[in-house]
């Protein structure tokens, strides 16, 4: 950055770090795409804050392109929930970009400092990035795609600014795509990323965003992201395939109606979730003002069903209907051929016209005869549970269904592990192909509950593949223009046990280009020595 001497007024020349029209005051926060600073802007002598792209990152130009589109993200737009842009440029061999300074901390700092906020706290700062978002997609058409606590910026009044337009992209259909992100690669953070956006799915839109909000709500309001583990990895699995963890039992304190927002907002499918930021708005004002909002389902697997309630309201009716028939006909039988003293009465299976209790007891011993029939055993609890209106039983059975998804997701970690154990030690013999293949064989009583992670298995499976195989490509191709094409075969030799049949046809051809460069190197090489060596015996002949 140059240096800028200016008189003091008492004769001493003092030393200020400027970047184009900007002096730098001091540091205020580092991210992965640049270094933030307090500056001032000499021209109006204004406070900013100007974000500066490392050297390193600099000579990168998709580095370079990502941190310009943020500027040129931020630029379009002009709301009083998202930080504004003042100006970018290239300066003393620096890139940066100015946008207004924000006076208060971010909403990252005031979780580190509280642990959790109070609900209408909350509230009031999610809405507030909705309406930024709403914002950005209508006038705009962009995603954020980072949506999270440390890129909420709180003013000085304590208004929410939404800040870091790195990843943002236009959404498909809404004009030219802006993003460098390649099809099937995740960015975003894991602690609040979408399920889809945790996928690598190429046409994301709005609803990936309010994913993202909701998680952060679920954190402002617990005081923790809603999914925890040892690895991006695992968090992002558990975003594709876990229910969410009830909001209440982190804060009991909560109302119903922030819970439901929150269940809507992180619905697994976005079919399920609010359609636009502003939608999401609307409830919370509506929450804020002492309003009821409409409920979410329970769990985001159910919510994933939309038919289950209708098909549960259907199924009570039928039972209650063919109970009552069974009714008619058990006295019509009683009055019409009388039972003889002394027939032994035959087990029946209870129905809704016996006790509730009764109707339990024996779901819950078919479920404990039959430990590995998941699915029929919560069918049964569940048409059990509609066929009575004691609450007190309702709970003990959602108890008892809890226990059964409980037992099937543990059978399902330990299929899971089996697939990984096998499909790591063949990774670790270079037969990629096999081992992607063994992500196919998942037994079906879990395939519905394993299918996201084996994807995502795959997923990253490929990718370090591809990325092990193409670096060797390229260390090979700049040896091959070097000259060395021994090398350049012997880089491609370290690779040539890999069995991975995307890229086999890819190596295949490189190989043949740098032989056939290796040849025309060598004749080339022959007929420079032949020349040389014509040369000598005429400087020889024309000596003597």
């Amino acid at each position: 950055m140059a240096e800028d001497r200016s008189n003091d007024g008492k004769g001493s020349g003092s030393r200020k770090r400027m970047l184009g029209g900007f002096e730098i005051v001091r540091e205020i926060g580092r991210g992965a795409m640049g270094t933030v600073f307090e500056g001032r802007q000499v021209s109006v002598d204004r406070t900013v804050a100007i974000k500066v792209l490392p050297p390193q990152l600099a000579v990168n130009p998709q580095y370079v392109g990502r941190f310009l589109r943020e500027a040129r993200s931020a630029a379009a737009l002009n709301h009083p929930n998202i930080v504004q842009a003042i100006d970018a440029g290239h300066a003393s061999g620096y890139y940066y970009f100015v946008m207004e300074f924000v006076g208060g901390a971010s909403v990252e700092d005031l979780l580190v400092e509280q642990g959790r906020l109070p609900e209408k706290r909350a509230l009031e700062i999610v809405r507030d990035v909705a309406r930024a978002l709403d914002h950005a997609h209508t006038h705009a058409g962009l995603l954020h795609r980072d949506v999270k606590p440390a890129n909420i910026l709180l003013s000085d009044d304590g208004r929410a600014k939404l800040a870091d337009l790195g990843l943002a992209r236009r959404q498909a259909g809404s004009g030219a795509a802006t993003s460098l992100t390649l099809a099937g690669t995740a960015l975003g953070t894991p602690d609040y990323i979408s399920p889809e956006q945790a996928r690598g799915e190429k046409d994301l839109d709005i609803r990936t965003d309010i994913y993202s909000l909701g998680a952060t709500l679920y954190h402002l309001v617990c005081g923790r992201p809603p999914y925890s583990g040892k690895s991006a990895t695992d968090i992002m699995a558990q975003h594709l395939r876990d229910p969410l963890p009830n909001p209440r039992e982190q804060n009991p304190e909560l109302s119903v109606g922030v819970c439901s927002i929150i269940r809507k907002a992180m619905a697994k499918k976005p079919e399920h979730r609010y359609a636009t930021p502003g939608a999401m708005q609307k409830d919370i004002e509506r929450l804020l003002a002492g309003k009821l909002v409409p409920l979410a389902e329970r769990d985001t697997v159910l919510q994933d069903r939309p038919h289950q309630p209708e098909r549960r309201k259907r199924m009570t009716g039928l039972v209650i209907g063919v109970a009552a028939g069974l009714i008619v006909l058990a006295v019509l039988a009683g009055v019409l051929v009388p039972k003889p003293s002394g027939d032994p009465t035959p087990p029946e299976e209870p129905t809704v016209t016996d006790d509730g209790w009764r109707l339990y007891e024996y779901v819950s011993e078919w479920v404990r005869e039959h430990p590995g029939e998941y699915g029929e055993g919560l069918r049964r609890l569940e048409e059990a549970k509609a066929a009575t209106e004691d609450a007190v039983l309702r709970m003990k059975i959602d108890d008892a269904m809890a226990a059964v998804r409980h037992r099937r997701a543990e059978a399902a970690d330990a299929a899971f592990a089996e697939l990984q154990a096998r499909a790591g030690e063949l990774a670790g013999q270079k037969d990629i192909d096999a081992a992607i293949a063994v992500y196919a064989e998942v037994p079906a009583p879990y395939r519905d509950i394993l299918e996201m992670r084996c994807d995502a298995d795959v997923a990253r499976l490929r990718q370090e593949t591809e990325q092990t195989i193409r670096a060797a490509m390229d260390v090979a191709q700049d040896l091959s223009d070097g000259g060395d094409t021994a090398g350049a075969l012997a880089e491609l030799d370290e690779i040539a046990g890999i069995q991975y049949a995307d890229l086999d046809d890819a190596v295949a051809t490189l190989r043949a280009q740098i032989e056939e460069a290796g040849r025309d190197f060598e004749d080339m090489a022959r007929r420079r020595a032949l020349a040389e060596a014509k040369k000598a015996i005429e400087e020889l002949l024309s000596a003597i």
